[in-house]
């Protein structure tokens, strides 16, 4: 990575272990929707005991319209739901994270500034 505005590598390397850390947290989401893609299909064709009936008794105090928002998907009538709510609280974990990496670069940048600006006022 360049250097931060010309300053010290202290800066960037705060930057690149931010991007890098969240770049993890971002993978770990990806992670859990291949895991949800698969557990659900498990769920709902398996012969998993513990887990019979579970998925249909939390699709059905889902509201309906969850159902047609995956048109592709190998899972029937109410079961579709779930995949497709889960979903959507990872969308909302994925702006979270989001949200938090620009705010936690935007405080490095900031910090930077203000001590720059109190460094030229004491002059």
């Amino acid at each position: 990575m360049k250097k931060y505005f010309g300053k010290e590598n202290e800066k960037n390397i705060e930057i690149e272990k931010l991007s890098r850390t969240k770049i993890e947290k971002l993978n770990a989401l990806k992670l859990c929707n291949e895991f949800i893609v698969s557990s659900l299909f498990e769920a709902a064709y398996g012969e998993s005991y513990s887990l019979f009936g579970r998925m249909t008794g939390a699709s059905e105090k889902l509201p309906e319209n969850f159902e047609d928002i995956e048109e592709k998907s190998s899972l029937q009538g109410s079961d579709r739901r779930v995949q497709p709510y889960i979903r959507s609280q990872l969308f909302i974990a994925l702006i979270a994270e989001i949200e938090t990496y620009f705010f936690d670069l935007l405080k490095i940048v900031l910090e930077d500034n203000i001590t720059d600006n109190d460094e030229i006022e004491k002059k």
